[in-house]
């Protein structure tokens, strides 16, 4: 053997040695991405099941993407159907607003015309009064007349009576 065959052996058990090593040292990596690291790392990602457990790890990360956007979907749809339901919700309460605001605007409207009804009705109804005292005081006009008169004017009250009743719904 000559030196130069030792040092071929020498050199040999060295390159030997270096790949062992760059083997081992890609299989202990953590990240086996393809795009990055070199042939060394590729072989160690490769011999040791680190691109099957890559996408094993990528399989599960997209399954619980999938599994988080069909929760999603859902909630979604529930919120559009809630958001349906409200909105039918409000539009039958502005309805019913509405129809309480003319009913409203209605009774006012009769309010103020019973009003003006009522101080109609007193007005007449003080000078019934006022002209059935002055009969009765009246000295010179005699009783037969007066008597006509009183039960025209108490025929009068009747009905000025009914009228009150009526407006007031009796």
């Amino acid at each position: 053997m000559s030196v130069r065959t030792g040092t071929w052996r020498k050199a040999v058990r060295q390159v030997t040695h270096l790949a062992f090593i760059l083997l081992l040292a890609g299989c202990t990596t953590t990240e086996c991405d393809p795009g990055q690291g070199g042939f060394a790392r590729g072989i160690g990602c490769f011999a040791g099941d680190g691109y099957g457990q890559r996408q094993q790890q990528k399989k599960n990360e997209l399954d619980q993407a999938q599994q988080s956007g069909q929760e999603l979907q859902a909630a979604y749809g529930e919120t559009r159907a809630r958001q349906r339901q409200v909105r039918s919700e409000r539009t039958a309460a502005e309805a019913e607003f509405a129809a309480l605001q003319r009913d409203l605007s209605r009774m006012q409207q009769q309010l103020a015309n019973a009003k003006g009804q009522n101080q109609d009705l007193a007005r007449r109804a003080s000078e019934l009064e006022s002209e059935i005292r002055l009969l009765e005081q009246d000295s010179f006009t005699p009783d037969r007349a007066k008597q006509e008169k009183l039960t025209k004017l108490r025929e009068r009250m009747r009905v000025l009576e009914g009228e009150v009743d009526q407006v007031l719904n009796r």
